[in-house]
């Protein structure tokens, strides 16, 4: 299915969802004040429901297309990406076996979003490789051609990815900013964008893994308003690992990342004491990000920009709900800011 039919199927459950609550909201307004119509409701002639309907057959139709013809089982898709993988990592001179798991089927536009997150973690595997002499590979027992297992499983509400390797492991250094770390810059780039994370591990620097995990895409996600001063800004539930409001004994842990909301930078290094403490958990990354104020959750739908601001701005998203719009911090934004007012240090 091409971007512009995605498109159209997000904006039409958007809306559908958005009218739905409407209607909710207006009948429950009815119910308090104890309004009753004075003749039974023409079902059929009344406007907003009328419309809510023609929305709902144009996304049925639309769906149902997606559904009977658009789907591919993981197994599959699997193979095929990992075939032309194998391919490449010849052409540079990497000597690998590739074995492949996949349980449940991924339709094809989800299979486009995270073909990029498996394509990285693939080739921070083959550095993994590159760097553990064939001399290294007999000492420890290992085959001499390498060996990489990707397993995939979909499920209804997420798609889970493992990768193992027989090569020489990942480093566990905190600063994302040198060689070893910045390899993984692609897979965080594609997993924040998801709205997921991953975590690596070496097996006693013999071998190591990646997993991540990405949710399955919405129209609408769950965000948080946030307050500082007049500024108020969203954020995804999703990147919100804990929260502790003014006067919580928990802490940050000493030397820990602590940003503040700023409506001329987004977000800023925080001095300030007091109000709510949000630990923010974005791919593999974590910092601490200070309100004054917590907001209540609301479904947001999300719209770019870049039509409303200045070229070169920190605002990359709006977030529309309930009537209102506001700035909204993805996972891509959010690794930005930590890098800019980390040093590239967590």
């Amino acid at each position: 299915m091409q971007q512009p039919q995605r498109q159209q199927i997000r904006d039409q459950l958007g809306i559908l969802e958005e009218k739905l609550e409407d209607l909710g909201a207006f009948a429950s307004t009815n119910e308090r004040m104890g309004l009753k119509a004075p003749a039974p409701m023409q079902f059929g002639s009344d406007l907003l429901l009328q419309d809510a309907l023609d929305s709902m057959r144009v996304l049925s139709h639309l769906v149902h297309e997606q559904q009977l013809f658009k789907s591919v089982s993981t197994g599959d898709f699997l193979h095929k990406i990992l075939s032309l993988l194998v391919q490449d990592a010849a052409a540079q001179g990497c000597d690998i076996a590739v074995s492949h798991y996949g349980e449940g089927k991924i339709s094809m536009e989800m299979a486009e979003l995270v073909m990029g997150a498996i394509v990285a973690g693939f080739r921070a595997t083959l550095r993994s490789h590159k760097a553990l002499p064939r001399a290294e590979r007999a000492r420890n027992q290992l085959f001499a051609t390498g060996s990489i297992y990707v397993e995939v499983r979909s499920s209804p509400g997420e798609i889970m990815f493992r990768i193992v390797d027989d090569g020489k492991g990942f480093g566990d250094s905190s600063d994302i900013s040198i060689g070893a770390e910045k390899q993984f810059d692609k897979l965080r780039e594609h997993i924040a964008r998801c709205g997921g994370w991953f975590g690596r591990k070496s097996f006693g620097g013999v071998g190591g893994a990646i997993e991540f995990k990405v949710p399955l895409a919405h129209n609408r996600v769950e965000a948080l308003v946030l307050k500082s001063g007049n500024f108020e800004a969203l954020l995804p539930s999703s990147c919100v690992a804990e929260i502790f409001e003014s006067g919580a004994e928990s802490k940050p842990p000493k030397g820990a990342l602590i940003l503040g909301l700023s409506e001329a930078h987004g977000l800023e290094p925080n001095s300030a004491e007091g109000g709510t403490l949000l630990r923010v958990c974005v791919a593999d990354l974590e910092f601490w990000l200070a309100c004054e104020e917590l907001g209540s959750k609301n479904l947001v739908r999300r719209i770019s920009a870049a039509e409303f601001v200045e070229e070169g701005s920190w605002l990359q998203l709006l977030g529309l709900f309930q009537g209102r719009s506001l700035p909204l911090f993805d996972g891509t934004t959010l690794i930005r800011f930590f890098k800019e007012n980390s040093g590239g240090s967590s």
